[in-house]
């Protein structure tokens, strides 16, 4: 196989269906470990752009690293703790 390595290189502009360089209309939603202080120091941050997809990733890290257990109570506390936006750096 040969690379072009003129074109692999060039960063192409993010396109969406509006045909717009930012999805405008879809709010992502956040939740930051740095603020809620644990033993862990834990420093993740995880975003993405619907309630349901953040839900699970965040369920899966505070069981993994966190050592929670997966309940009804646990998925509710977590969906409490959601922001709009994106964490800061």
């Amino acid at each position: 196989m040969v690379i072009d390595e003129e074109r692999a290189f060039k960063l192409q502009p993010l396109t969406f269906k509006q045909g717009t360089r930012f999805k405008e209309d879809a709010m992502r939603k956040y939740m930051d470990c740095r603020e809620y202080p644990s033993d862990t120091k834990c420093s993740v941050a995880i975003s993405a752009d619907s309630d349901k997809e953040l839900l699970e990733v965040a369920v899966q890290h505070g069981i993994s690293v966190h050592g929670h257990t997966d309940s009804p109570e646990f998925r509710e506390n977590i969906q409490k703790a959601f922001k709009d936006g994106a964490p800061t750096a």
